[in-house]
């Protein structure tokens, strides 16, 4: 990451052997990566320096992730999809 990483929240589904590893950083991004370390979402926040991230969880559609910084709350839904990875990549 090109920012120091702020908070780091993990949710498992071992139903699927893998987890989610979600990141928030002091540039304001939240980025979701795999349990490999590839990235499978990411969201930037205007620039707004993010302090920390909570995982609330699991709602129709996806987890509701609070996203902190020095003034406000912001709450984003996560949807995970679970797909093979490719051999071509």
């Amino acid at each position: 990451f090109e920012s120091p990483i702020s908070d780091m929240e993990v949710i498992a589904f071992p139903e699927y052997g893998r987890s989610d590893i979600i990141v928030s950083t002091a540039d304001g991004r939240v980025v979701v990566c795999d349990d490999d370390f590839l990235i499978r979402a990411s969201l930037t926040r205007d620039g707004i320096p993010l302090k920390g991230i909570a995982v609330c969880g699991k709602e129709t559609g996806g987890y509701l992730l609070y996203c902190v910084s020095d003034d406000r709350v912001y709450i984003l839904r996560y949807s995970p999809f679970f797909q093979r990875k490719s051999r071509h990549f």
